[in-house]
C-alpha cells in the first residue's frame, strides 16, 4: 500500500475516483470542484454518500463532469451482501 498527500500524483491517471469523506456538504463540493480540475476530462467521480443529493454535491463542478458523476452506496459487510446501489 502506499500514501501520498499528492492529490494530483493519485487521480492524474484514475478512470474513477470515489471519495469517501465525511457527509459535510461543502467539503463534498471542495473536493468535487477539486478532483473536477485534477482528473482527467473522461474520469468518473463517484461519492460513497448516504444521505446527500448529488445534484447539490456537483454544484461546484463543470457541466461536462456532472455528465461522469454518480452516487455508489457500498452495503456492508461486503463479503455477506456483495451489491453496491448505483444512483445518479
Amino acid at each position: 500500500m502506499t500514501v501520498s498527500w499528492d492529490k494530483k500524483a493519485v487521480v492524474e491517471d484514475c478512470e474513477f475516483v470515489l471519495e469517501s469523506v465525511p457527509e459535510k456538504l461543502d467539503l463534498k463540493q471542495e473536493l468535487f470542484a477539486e478532483l473536477d480540475k485534477l482528473c482527467k476530462p473522461e474520469a468518473v467521480l463517484a461519492s460513497n454518500t448516504s444521505s446527500l443529493k448529488l445534484a447539490d454535491m456537483m454544484k461546484l463542478v463543470s457541466p461536462e463532469r456532472r455528465k461522469r458523476m454518480i452516487v455508489t452506496h457500498w452495503y456492508n459487510p461486503p463479503l455477506l451482501m456483495p451489491i453496491c446501489e448505483l444512483s445518479y
